[in-house]
This record gives structure tokens, sequence and C-alpha cells, in this order.
């Protein structure tokens, strides 16, 4: 087709193409051999806390309480709909806790929030949130989402404030983790897989070790040196050097 015909051209005039996802980088690489993964949204790393009992203190939350963090519109798309009937399902088994952040009451699964007996808050500060974080056993986000929303869009900046807060994520977008993603979470392919992955975090049955490490990749000093550099780059090969 005309629009192929001209994309497959354009690609020839192009000396970068960075994505969010190795899935998008796959597919664009038939085109352009310099496609890679690279992260675009950062974070600043060290302003994370990284510690859970402390993190606890400062909202009150006892040290014994298991905490699944889900931050977000209260909407369909990221998968609140399994959250919020895991914390039903699990709530047997565990004394537990389900805070979701991050929407208002015109969302449309806010009443289905609310009525779960789910700790249900609008926006707060980002200073807060960082104590929300660190305070969780685990992050949810993403749970059996489309793929279609989970292969183009990253692993997600809430999901990497969570691993930079020493919080393990269960998500499909963690598989756009630049790295292993075995190391910051589980990739769930059913809820019964959901449930059995909260129940391993909870039980211990899984230890994730120094998370926190592991978001060094989405550091905004490393973003902009990388992007810098394809700058400088550019700015030999077509400008003049000053």
């Amino acid at each position: 087709s005309l629009r192929v015909s001209s994309e497959t051209e354009a690609f020839k005039n192009i000396d970068f193409i960075t994505t969010l996802s190795s899935a998008e980088a796959e597919s664009l690489s038939k085109f352009h051999l310099s496609a890679i993964h690279s992260p675009q949204n950062g974070i600043n790393v060290n302003d994370y806390y990284k510690d859970r009992l402390k993190s606890r203190k400062h909202l009150g939350i006892p040290e014994q309480k298991k905490v699944i963090l889900h931050v977000s519109r209260f909407i369909k798309l990221k998968g609140l709909s399994y959250i919020l009937k895991s914390f039903k399902d699990l709530s047997k088994e565990f004394d537990i806790e389900l805070y979701v952040i991050g929407g208002n009451e015109y969302d449309e699964l806010y009443e289905d929030c609310i009525s779960s007996g789910a700790t249900t808050l609008n926006r707060i500060s980002p200073e807060e949130l960082k104590y929300y974080y660190s305070a969780a056993n685990v992050f949810a986000t993403y749970v059996l989402s489309p793929t279609k929303a989970t292969n183009a869009g990253g692993i997600g900046t809430a999901s990497t404030e969570a691993i930079a807060s020493n919080t393990p994520v269960i998500g499909s977008t963690i598989k756009n983790y630049l790295g292993d993603s075995h190391k910051v979470g589980i990739i769930p392919e059913s809820y019964e897989d959901y449930l059995d992955a909260l129940r391993k975090i909870f039980t211990s049955e899984i230890v994730f070790e120094d998370i926190s490490k592991m978001a060094k990749p989405y550091d905004w000093d490393i973003i902009i040196k990388t992007f810098l550099d394809k700058y400088d780059y550019l700015q030999g090969k077509y400008y003049c050097k000053w």
C-alpha cells in the first residue's frame, strides 16, 4: 500500500528509533536495525523510600498486615476488577489490606472500590505517595490486561516507582522491564496465577532481593545521558561543530 511504501522510505532517513517496549523494538527492527528498547520517562531513583517498617509507622499500617497497592485511575484497563476480587478472595486467608490510589468519584470503578472495603484515596501528593509505595508488600497493575495495552506502553512510571521503593510488581507490563523481569516481579497468565503470586509473596515463598537497585536503568541521570549521547552524534553528523 502507499502508506507502507511511504513509511518504508521514511525509515531510510532515520538515525535512531527508541521504543518503550521490547515487543515494539522487535517489530520496528524489521524496518530499521537501530530500533532499541530504551526508557524515555524516568524517575529520581534515590528519592524513594526503601524502609517498609518506617513507612508503615508513618502511615499507621500494622507491621504484620499484608498490603496490596494499586496506583491509577479507578478503571478496568489496568486490571483493577481482578485486584478488587483478589482482595475479597485472599481476605479469607490473610490479614490483608488493599490501597487503591489516584482516581476520583467519576471513574467507572469508583463505587466498586468503595464497596469492596479497599482503602480508596483520590490523588495525593507525590511525597505522601512514596510512603505507600514503600509500605506495600506488592504493587499490582495491568493484571490480565489486553496485550495491546501492555505491548507498547513500556513498564509504566508507577511500576518503576514501586521497584525503586523495594516493592515487587505483579502485572503484565513488567515484561517491558529493561533487564530480567523475574528479578522485579511476576507476570500472571490467569487469575489463579495472580492469586498464587500474591500468596507466594505474602508467605515469603518468593523473596525479591534488593529490588530498588533494579530501578537504576530508569534513573533520569542515565536516561538523559543516553539521549544526550545521541544528540551529540547527530550534531556531529549533520551540523557544524563549533
